[in-house]
């Protein structure tokens, strides 16, 4: 059999399409590929900033929560204000959180005399499983790492992409938001709403 009578994959033969679930899941991928980065990722910001009924926009009230840290502390969102807070919601199988982590850190540490808070929220995952990806992550991380495992934060900021951020002022209120990586070139244009 010459190269050309070979089938591409063993199991199909010529004129053969692709299982569409082989199908689906390259589709899924591109698109989560595509949410994650640049314009799209201004794109889905821009979406979001214009309001959903259901979820936290920007001009709004922060919507509430009391969450446990992964130092086994609870963390609310009150217990901040007078002071910038950025909600940085992300899970671990997310590849763009991952790298976020440590210019959080990075940004944390030269914004400590400002008052700045960075409060990291996982979403889904359990408490001794998130301090151990972060430590692996960021070996000595000073920001608030937080998690999620009931999802009612999530539903309540209407998460519809990783990762989130929410620019939250001194009196509680959202004044800016981005979908998308969140490196510190980025925190840096975005904080000047909460100054």
């Amino acid at each position: 059999m010459n190269r050309a009578d070979r089938p591409i994959c063993p199991t199909w033969t010529r004129g053969m399409v692709a299982p569409r679930s082989v199908v689906w899941i390259g589709v899924l991928m591109f698109t989560l590929l595509l949410a994650a980065c640049g314009p799209a990722a201004d794109a889905a910001t821009s979406l979001i900033q214009k309001g959903d009924p259901a979820g936290a926009k920007v001009g709004d009230a922060a919507p509430t929560f009391s969450l446990p840290t992964t130092q086994g502390e609870t963390v609310t969102l009150e217990g901040f204000r007078g002071r910038p807070v950025i909600l940085y919601f992300w899970a671990s199988w997310c590849g763009s959180c991952t790298y976020d982590l440590p210019d959080i850190e990075q940004v944390t540490r030269q914004e400590a005399a400002s008052g700045l808070v960075i409060l990291t929220v996982n979403i889904g995952e359990k408490a001794e499983f998130v301090e151990q990806y972060v430590r692996g992550t960021v070996p000595d991380y000073t920001f608030i790492a937080a998690t999620d495992t009931t999802l009612e934060t999530f539903r309540r900021y209407r998460i519809l992409s990783f990762p989130s951020a929410f620019f939250v002022d001194r009196q509680g209120m959202i004044r800016d938001m981005r979908v998308g990586r969140l490196s510190g070139k980025t925190i840096y244009e975005h904080l000047d709403s909460i100054r």
